[in-house]
């Protein structure tokens, strides 16, 4: 799970934070997922925004969860999102998404946009709520 950014060989182990979100525009509302290793542990973070509120949960969660999330983002390299930023202006209610990734060395993946998409965006976006959904019932 080893991958080039630039000239930098990075691995998937090292992963240290993931952050995944969609969200209205015009009507607030949607989902984010986060998954932080710290101190030793990892933390799954669900926030289920209904309107302006937040509903945000934690749970602390084993090796075999983050190596699940691991194997999807090598899986449908999302390393190649890093510098996406996109819109269409042409939308005015739409949905806008963003993504965060973070490895011990100090690697940062960064994408976001606005009714555009990275590739296999959805899939991994789906993927990640569902096993959420799962995890916080």
């Amino acid at each position: 799970m080893v991958f080039v950014l630039g000239n930098e060989k990075v691995n998937y182990n090292e992963l240290i934070e993931v952050k995944i979100s969609r969200n209205g525009t015009m009507i607030p509302g949607g989902t984010e997922c986060t998954l932080t290793f710290k101190d030793g542990i990892w933390i799954a973070t669900y926030n289920e925004m209904e309107g302006w509120d937040d509903n945000i949960s934690e749970k602390i969660v084993d090796d075999v969860f983050a190596n699940e999330i691991k194997n999807l983002l090598a899986k449908n390299k999302v390393q190649n999102w890093d510098g996406f930023n996109k819109e269409n202006r042409y939308i005015t209610d739409g949905e806008k998404f963003a993504f965060f990734m973070c490895f011990s060395d100090g690697t940062e993946i960064k994408a976001s946009g606005y009714m555009v998409y990275p590739k296999n965006f959805d899939l991994v976006f789906n993927q990640f709520e569902e096993r959420y959904e799962k995890l916080f019932g």
